[in-house]
């Protein structure tokens, strides 16, 4: 029997949450699972996907993953398109 190769692990777990996502109907759920495979894929602590809106100016819709709400309300108002979110 062959031993996995180092990245085995992570394909499955990017085609697994491809099915996922591509079995989600609601668009806020999507972006919050994406988030969520985003930041399990790389190993991360934390991940945030913002969303900008029509005018291209403000995020209508800033998600995270692994912050819990407490520290989530002392961050405070959504990101305003500066620096890296403004490119």
């Amino acid at each position: 029997m062959e031993s996995a190769s180092p990245s085995e692990p992570r394909l499955r777990a990017l085609l697994e949450a491809g099915m996922a996502l591509a079995s989600e109907l609601s668009l806020d759920n999507l972006l919050q699972r994406l988030t969520s495979v985003a930041a399990e894929l790389t190993a991360a602590r934390y991940a945030a996907l913002g969303v900008i809106d029509r005018s291209g100016l403000a995020l209508e819709r800033f998600l995270t993953t692994g912050v819990d709400s407490e520290t989530h309300e002392r961050i405070g108002d959504l990101p305003r398109g500066r620096g890296i979110l403004g490119v």
